[in-house]
C-alpha cells in the first residue's frame, strides 16, 4: 500500500488504526480488490487497472442514478482510479452454495437488473463520455474483424486454441453476424448499459436488499446480453434446468414489455444470447493486453473460446 493511498483512506475513514492493514481479496489484470477491517464495518478498497479506469467514475454515476441498487460508495478517485465501497453483504454465490440457490432471490436480480438498464437508457451519453466502451450494435462486426485478425490471439493450431480449419472459415461468418446484428435492430429494445461480467458472484445481498458490483467490465451494449451471463452461471454452476432458466428469463423480460410483446421479445432473445459471444471475447482480449505471463497463461484461451461460442451459436453448451 503507498502512502498516498494509506492518506487517502484516513481522509476517508478517520477511525482506522495507527497498523491498520489492507486484506487482499482479489487479483487480476483489471483490478485489484483488499477488504479493510474499522471498527464501524468492513470495506473494500479497489484499484483499477488502466484499461477499466472508467470504473471509478462509472460507479459513482451509477450509485447517484440508482443508489438503491449500487454499493455503498463511500469515495473514489479517479486519477488513481481508486475506489472505497461499503461492505454489500454476502454475494450471492457463496449463499447459493451454503443454502442452494434460492431462485426467487436471482429472479429478484434479475427485474433489478432490468430496472437499472432501462433507467440507464437516457443517459447513454453521458456513460460513454465517462470513457465506457462502446459495443453497440454498429461496433460488433468490427470487433469481430479485429479479434480474428489476431491469429495469435486467437490461438490457431495451439491446444487451447482453434484450429487452422476454424480459423479459415472465421471470415466467412463477418456476413452473417452483419445479418445477425440487423435482425437485432428491428426490435425496439434500446440499447444501453450492459454488466459483462454479471453473475451470482457480483451480487451483495443484505437481507432484502441486493446491490451490483464490480462494473469495471461494463459496456454500451445490447442489455439482453446482461441476461445471457445470468443465465449462464445458473446453468453451469447451479445446474438450474430449463423450468428454472425459463423463470429467470420470464423475471427479467417482464420490465422489457414497454418496448415489444412479450413474444417478440422472446423471439430476439436467442440472437442476443449469441451476440455475447462477441462482447466476451472483446473484453477478455482488453484484459489481457497487460496481463503478466500467469494471468495469460490461466485466460487465453478465452478469447477463441467467446468467439467460436458466437460463430458456433453454442452459449448454453
Amino acid at each position: 500500500m503507498t502512502a498516498n493511498l494509506r492518506t487517502w483512506l484516513r481522509q476517508y475513514l478517520p477511525d482506522l488504526p495507527d497498523d491498520f492493514a489492507l486484506e487482499p481479496v482479489q487479483s487480476g489484470s483489471s483490478s485489484t480488490v483488499a477488504l479493510i477491517q474499522t471498527p464501524n464495518g468492513r470495506y473494500f478498497q479497489k484499484t483499477c487497472e488502466v484499461a477499466f479506469g472508467f470504473e471509478p467514475p462509472l460507479t459513482a454515476a451509477l450509485a447517484q442514478w440508482f443508489p438503491a441498487i449500487m454499493p455503498d460508495l463511500v469515495a473514489w478517485d479517479a486519477e488513481n482510479r481508486w475506489l472505497l465501497m461499503r461492505d454489500a453483504g454476502e454475494n450471492l454465490r457463496n449463499l447459493s452454495r451454503a443454502n442452494g440457490a434460492n431462485w426467487s432471490q436471482w429472479k429478484a436480480v434479475l427485474r433489478k437488473m432490468a430496472a437499472l438498464q432501462i433507467g440507464a437508457i437516457e443517459h447513454v451519453d453521458e456513460l460513454l463520455a465517462l470513457g465506457i466502451i462502446d459495443r453497440r450494435l454498429p461496433q460488433l462486426p468490427h470487433l469481430y474483424q479485429t479479434l480474428i485478425s489476431d491469429s495469435v490471439g486467437m490461438l490457431v493450431g495451439q491446444e487451447n486454441g482453434i484450429s487452422a480449419a476454424d480459423a479459415e472459415r472465421l471470415p466467412a461468418f463477418a456476413t452473417e453476424l452483419q445479418r445477425l446484428c440487423d435482425a437485432v435492430t428491428s426490435y425496439h429494445v434500446p440499447q444501453t448499459l450492459h454488466h459483462d461480467d454479471f453473475h451470482a458472484g457480483n451480487i451483495g445481498v443484505h437481507g432484502d436488499e441486493y446491490r451490483i458490483l464490480d462494473w469495471g467490465e461494463a459496456c454500451i451494449a445490447h442489455p439482453f446480453c446482461s441476461l445471457t451471463m445470468m443465465l449462464r452461471y445458473a446453468k453451469f454452476l447451479f445446474e438450474a434446468d430449463d423450468a428454472i432458466l425459463a423463470q429467470l428469463t420470464a423475471a427479467y423480460l417482464e420490465a422489457w414489455t414497454i418496448f415489444e410483446p412479450m413474444a417478440r421479445l422472446l423471439e430476439l432473445l436467442p440472437l442476443t444470447h449469441r451476440l455475447l459471444g462477441v462482447c466476451r471475447a472483446g473484453t477478455w482480449a482488453r484484459a489481457l493486453q497487460n496481463a503478466d505471463d500467469a494471468f495469460r497463461a490461466e485466460n487465453a484461451d478465452a478469447v477463441p473460446y467467446w468467439v467460436m461460442t458466437c460463430v458456433n451459436n453454442t452459449p448454453f453448451e
